[in-house]
This record gives C-alpha cells, sequence and structure tokens, in this order.
C-alpha cells in the first residue's frame, strides 16, 4: 500500500535490540526473498548514555551473526551532541540515528533503512505534537516513509510483536530509560495514554492512529495547494521574494499561511 520496499530493494533494519526492533528484523528475514526484497542485515548505533549500553550492542551483534546477517555498529558520543546542538538527549539521539542512516545510504549499503515504530509510537507522537501545539502537518504524526526511511510496523500493536517474540522463544533487550518519567514521551506512553484508555476510550491508540492518517492526508492535499498557489503568486532570486499581497488575500487563510511560509524558505 505505501510502495515501501522497490522490487529487488536492499533493507537495512535499525537494529537497538529491543523488542520491536527484533520482531522487525525476524519478520523481514522471514518474507525477504529473490522477488521481492534483500535483507542486507543491520544497523546498530551505540549512544554511550547507559551502563548497559555495551551489552546492548553485544547481543545485536550475536543476534544478527545468529541469523547470519552483516551487522554494522557505530557509537556516537550523544550527550555531547546534545550539548553542541542544545537540544534535548533525546533530539541528539534522534539526530545521530538519521545521519547513520543517510551514511549507509549514501554508502551504497542499502537502498531502505527500516525502524521498528509502532501503532502505539504514533499515537504517543500525535499526542506530544498536539500538547505543543501542531499543525496538519505536524498531527500527521510518523510517516510510513521519510526518504530512504521506512516504518513497516506504524500498523503493528506494540503488544503483539512482544507476543511474537514469545511465540518463538526470542529474548531481546529492556531499556530502562523507558521507564524514566522525567522524558515527555514517557509520560505520555505510562501516564497520559493509560488514563485516556481507562477513562475516555479503551481504543485511544487506534483513535490517535487513526486522526494522524487523516492529518497526514490533509497536509499532504494543502502541501499541494500551497505550492501551486506559490508558484503563481511567489517570485524569488537570490538573497529575495516578492509576493503578489492582493492575490495571496483572496486565498484561503490555510493556503496563504503556507504560501507565505514558501516565499520565506
Amino acid at each position: 500500500r505505501e510502495r515501501l520496499i522497490p522490487r529487488g530493494g536492499r533493507v537495512l533494519v535499525a537494529l537497538s535490540g529491543g523488542a520491536d526492533s527484533v520482531a522487525l528484523t525476524l519478520v523481514l528475514r522471514e518474507l525477504a526473498s529473490p522477488s521481492t526484497f534483500t535483507l542486507a542485515g543491520v544497523v546498530h548505533l551505540n549512544h554511550q548514555l547507559r551502563d548497559a549500553a555495551t551489552e546492548d550492542e553485544r547481543f545485536c551483534r550475536a543476534f544478527a551473526e545468529g541469523l547470519m546477517l552483516p551487522v554494522t555498529v557505530e557509537r556516537a558520543d550523544v550527550a555531547a551532541r546534545s550539548r553542541h546542538d542544545m537540544v534535548s538527549i533525546e533530539e541528539a539521539g534522534h539526530r545521530e540515528r538519521y545521519a547513520l542512516f543517510e551514511r549507509m545510504i549514501r554508502q551504497g549499503k542499502a537502498d531502505r533503512v527500516a525502524t521498528a515504530h509502532t501503532r502505539d509510537d504514533q499515537a504517543e507522537t500525535y499526542l506530544l505534537r498536539a500538547i505543543r501545539g501542531a499543525g496538519p502537518t505536524g498531527l500527521s504524526g510518523i510517516q510510513p516513509r521519510s526518504g530512504s526511511v521506512i516504518r513497516p510496523f506504524l500498523g503493528a500493536y506494540r503488544s503483539d510483536l512482544r507476543a511474537f517474540l514469545a511465540d518463538r522463544g526470542q529474548t531481546f533487550r529492556e531499556d530502562e530509560t523507558n521507564q524514566d518519567l522525567g522524558i515527555t514521551r514517557n509520560r505520555v506512553r505510562h501516564r497520559l495514554i493509560p488514563f485516556l484508555t481507562e477513562h475516555f476510550s479503551p481504543s485511544i491508540v487506534d483513535v490517535l492512529a487513526r486522526e494522524a492518517a487523516i492529518a497526514r492526508g490533509d497536509a499532504e492535499w494543502l502541501e499541494a495547494a500551497a505550492n501551486d498557489v506559490a508558484a503563481a503568486i511567489v517570485s524569488s532570486g537570490e538573497g529575495w521574494a516578492s509576493v503578489d499581497v492582493e492575490a495571496l488575500g483572496r486565498q484561503p487563510l490555510a493556503l496563504a499561511r503556507r504560501g507565505c511560509k514558501c516565499a520565506l524558505g
């Protein structure tokens, strides 16, 4: 449906050692075939933030080797990146991971890098962005594909993946920082979503994931329409942009705002 992998494409799995990424590796290994796609291996980033990080790295190496898959491991000083960029540890880790994925693609190691984001992650992201005041683009949440990064498990529940691993007797690593309520996402995961599930809707994860999908469709249409508007009313050159203000004023507010954003960009 999402055309995540081109026929004959090579896919790397971003393997943290956690349940979701271990399940993704096993599923893609089972699905891979000469007529569909190749599982090119796994890539693991050691964030060097936890005492257990070295054990996570060892687990990922052993897991990949047990499946006879190539494994790439890199280490990053995420804490230093956080200080340098003046961003949270979570954001610094995100930047380091995606920089690694881009290098893997650039070096020809794969055509796609698959991450194990789930339906639960999508619901959490929707709430986080709603709390921060995001518009339709932000509320569209995690995209099934962003460039060469794909997320095949966005329709899967975290609990189902754990059941899948339990059925196979497959072990995985538990990241103790996932229980740290000082991290906003963890408060959403362990407090807000259970509260909404108990007091408002037992299917709140599905509701939020559906809202993200609706917002994604709206955002895609608005972006395409705004590009058409910008092409008609914005002129630009090196270091300057000119907007036909009268034509801009005739546009619906949503398109006018995006037209201004195109001019500023």
